[in-house]
């Protein structure tokens, strides 16, 4: 059995755990939720009710520099915070969280196409991935993230 500790939160798990159990446990548990002025993802599911797919929800900061944001829209299955959300069960301030320590701990950025994925590789044997897609929306603004998972290296 092994300790991992992050600022406000400890967590234990044994090492011969299930992978998606690790997986889990230390995907949600990497930092502790970040004060912005957004919406808090509690009421997402509000926000977005009787929306079109194209609503915002949330900016993430992709450079301080530049003042750069990526949009969080309400999206379908395919894309945005419903398919997060479905793809990973949930989709909490942890997952913001994470989020936005992935776009600011970056290690590498990959092109392809209009979209960039940015990749943060963490404790060991962990990486974050963030698909954001730089193509124009009907709104005049960019689709914004795709979708977000933690993987296996």
């Amino acid at each position: 059995m092994f300790t991992v500790r992050r600022r406000f939160v400890t967590v234990f798990f044994a090492i011969a755990a299930a992978p998606a159990l690790v997986l889990s446990a230390a995907a949600e548990t990497l930092s502790p939720p970040v004060a912005h002025a957004h919406p808090v993802p509690a009421i997402y599911n509000q926000e977005c009710a009787g929306e079109s797919p194209s609503h915002v929800i949330r900016g993430y900061r992709v450079s301080p520099r530049h003042g750069d944001f990526a949009l969080l829209r309400c999206g379908t299955d395919s894309y945005g915070y419903y398919h997060i959300k479905k793809r990973r069960g949930f989709f909490g301030e942890s997952t913001n969280a994470a989020i936005q320590k992935t776009l600011d701990m970056r290690n590498r950025a990959e092109r392809s196409g209009s979209s960039v994925t940015y990749v943060w590789d963490h404790s060991g044997f962990l990486q974050n991935r963030l698909v954001i897609e730089n193509m124009l929306y009907s709104d005049g603004g960019h689709k914004g993230v795709i979708t977000f998972y933690t993987a296996t290296r």
